[in-house]
């Protein structure tokens, strides 16, 4: 669905062409999140509409995937997805991850820290900034427990 550029906020004057942590955001993002934002700000005070927003974000995503509204979580930010990700695996000496060379920082430094459990990290070259998923596949083993690519 194409979205003018006037209902965006910001944007005026700009053409803006970056997209992940940078996309601009809706004037109706901003609309949904301030009572949202009311909410959390005021504590326990009206934390049950805090907690129903959440109960109706989580069961239209889950009708959007045709998924249950227990298998959704909503996380602060990719990083914290990715920490959760790790997090969850069961470790073992001599597993590997396979990423790209241009992998976004905060991904490399969650994946770094798994050398010290015995995990080799590889990273497969980015040349111009592209990556072909055949180049993922190759650098993968036996023992490759992730592929991670932004």
């Amino acid at each position: 669905m194409l979205v003018p550029k006037r209902d965006f906020i910001g944007l005026e004057g700009v053409v803006h062409l970056a997209a992940g942590g940078e996309t601009p955001l809706l004037a109706r993002h901003q609309a949904a999140f301030q009572p949202f934002g009311a909410d959390k700000a005021s504590g326990l005070a009206r934390r049950e509409g805090f907690d129903q927003t959440h109960a109706r974000v989580r069961a239209h995503l889950a009708r959007l995937l045709t998924m249950q509204p227990t298998d959704i979580a909503l996380l602060g930010s990719a990083s914290e997805g990715i920490a959760q990700v790790l997090s969850a695996l069961d470790w073992q000496p001599g597993d590997t991850v396979v990423t790209a060379e241009n992998e976004f920082p905060s991904g490399v430094y969650a994946l770094a820290r798994l050398r010290a459990l015995g995990v080799e990290l590889r990273t497969v070259a980015t040349p111009s900034h592209y990556l072909h998923a055949d180049d993922l596949i190759a650098a993968c083993d036996d023992r490759t427990r992730l592929v991670t690519r932004r």
